[in-house]
């Protein structure tokens, strides 16, 4: 932070209470959400995550490929995976 905040020739402080609201958190993801042209996961996602899931799990290989399928599911739709 320190080395980032005196590029910006911002004082460290400063630049760590900005970092910490939660604002600033949520104004960025939507701002990378909107330039890598995503939108948030909702609740009509889960359907199609569960149905993608049920299949890659019929392949017997694990959890890796379930995940794998979810994931490309979620891409193709153009949509942002869910967070923690």
């Amino acid at each position: 932070m320190a080395h980032v905040a005196g590029q910006l020739g911002v004082c460290t402080e400063h630049y760590t209470q900005y970092a910490e609201r939660k604002e600033t958190m949520l104004e960025h993801h939507w701002q990378a959400l909107g330039h890598l042209e995503l939108r948030p996961f909702k609740a009509t996602d889960i359907k199609t995550s569960v149905s993608a899931a049920a299949e890659a799990a019929l392949s017997g290989e694990g959890g890796k490929t379930i995940v794998e399928a979810v994931s490309a599911c979620l891409a193709i739709a153009g949509v942002a995976p869910p967070g923690p």
